[in-house]
């Protein structure tokens, strides 16, 4: 089937999928901001915390014993390396295809960082490479599942075991992944995960630490209970950015939003000068500070109660929303492989992926961007870089040399990824349809008649 895409025609779809809300990537609804608000209340007068409900559906529905919530999947990192007992052995091994805040966390915590390059296939671990670079000073295996795609699990598992060393699992996107049958966060000695703003779940910032192992468990605790939580103030501007984002990804709300803002600011000035200040992104300095290898002094928090429940609502949502991601990336698979696209390559029988994004190699990053865009198909490029958000300051301090690690690095020059989230309709699936790929010029174009 043709299709013309003429500029109404473009609006038309605009529109369509405007008319799905959709605060991040994950799964925050409508009707859990509604309920959240009337749970805020509720709880403020009757006291009741959600932290309870929380570890008892994470034990019954993914196995997970000992739970801490946290301001971030990097504290959580650092809370993990903080808590196990140091000695000799000071080096931790991650993939060289990662985001600057894990090398980051590592180096806070006393280690030394060591990098692995990856495999193209799931952008996870280069097995053969790992077993290389093992020597007595390892202290863990620090496992990225980079999209939400778990591979390679049972390999990492054999060799931690053999070597007497600690398999950490990052689960930052694959909150909701199964391998074997199994949740992720299960196989290794602990396991963390991100509710950070682009992730399967959100809380606006936060993050969650966890581990089956009892031993473990009573090292981090100690720790945990020493732990003050997200200042009042930061917790209600993010709030207020939770809310304030979600309703202007919706056509109506966001038109409703600037009419609003526009009458406060014309009554009152000083009101409207307040309420932008409610929604700064109260992380916005701490993030600057991170990015240039700094540890700044709220690194390390609880998740306050308010945020707690927000994330207790999306949790219930998790399993039927992987579920539609795995749908939707089968229907995307068929159409960008026949295409002569390159998508990721695993095991469907024992890989089972959240898909925080959806993850496409390609030959020419700018033109296959501008096609996409031109066809409305929302695209990103993240992870463009291997160390992504790293500059030669923060390369410098975490002993990082692009040139060691060609296939991360490969992989960041040509990535680009698709969302697989609420937003995806049908409309979106027929636009795929209508990409051409042209292997001999390593160009997209568009199939006109």
């Amino acid at each position: 089937m043709l299709f013309n895409f003429s500029l109404l025609n473009k609006l038309r779809l605009i529109i369509i999928e405007t008319m799905t809300p959709n605060f991040n990537n994950g799964t925050l609804r409508f009707m859990d901001l509604f309920k959240f608000l009337i749970r805020l209340s509720y709880n403020s007068i009757f006291g009741k915390s959600p932290t309870i409900a929380i570890k008892k559906f994470c034990l019954g529905e993914f196995n997970y014993r000992f739970i801490y919530l946290l301001s971030s999947g990097r504290a959580a990192l650092y809370l993990l390396l903080k808590s196990i007992e140091k000695n000799e052995q000071n080096e931790i091994i991650i993939p060289a295809y990662t985001c600057i805040v894990i090398p980051n966390a590592i180096r806070y915590a006393g280690y030394q960082v060591k990098y692995v390059d990856i495999e193209e296939k799931t952008f996870n671990i280069n097995i053969e490479h790992l077993q290389n670079i093992i020597t007595s000073k390892t202290k863990a295996v620090v496992h990225q599942y980079t999209y939400g795609i778990p591979n390679n699990i049972v390999e990492v598992q054999k060799i931690c075991n053999l070597n007497r060393i600690l398999f950490i699992e990052d689960g930052a996107h694959a909150l909701g992944a199964m391998y074997n049958d199994q949740y992720v966060g299960n196989f290794g000695d602990a396991a963390f995960f991100s509710f950070q703003a682009s992730k399967m779940i959100t809380t606006f910032s936060g993050g969650m630490l966890i581990t089956n192992n009892s031993n473990i468990g009573k090292s981090i605790d100690k720790n945990y209970q020493k732990l003050k939580f997200i200042d009042r103030d930061r917790e209600k501007q993010m709030i207020y950015l939770i809310i304030k984002t979600y309703f202007k990804t919706h056509l109506y709300f966001c038109y409703i939003y600037r009419r609003f803002k526009w009458f406060i600011n014309k009554i009152s000035p000083s009101l409207s000068c307040r309420i932008k200040n409610w929604f700064i992104n109260p992380n916005l300095n701490h993030g600057e500070m991170e990015f240039q290898g700094e540890k700044h002094s709220n690194y390390l928090e609880c998740l306050p109660e308010s945020l707690q429940i927000i994330l207790q609502l999306q949790l219930f949502n998790l399993k039927k929303d992987v579920k539609r991601r795995n749908r939707i990336s089968k229907q995307m698979i068929c159409i960008l492989k026949r295409k002569g696209f390159k998508v990721p390559e695993f095991d469907s029988n024992t890989v089972y992926p959240s898909w925080n994004r959806f993850p496409i190699l390609v030959d020419n990053r700018e033109n296959s961007l501008r096609e996409f865009n031109r066809l409305a198909i929302p695209v990103g490029d993240w992870f463009h870089y291997p160390l992504y958000q790293a500059n030669e300051k923060t390369k410098q301090k975490n002993n990082y040399n692009e040139k060691l690690y060609p296939c991360a690095k490969s992989v960041s020059t040509r990535i680009i990824n698709l969302p697989i989230n609420k937003s995806v309709t049908n409309s979106f699936i027929k636009r795929l349809n209508a990409l051409r790929h042209d292997k001999e010029s390593n160009i997209i174009i568009e199939n006109n008649p």
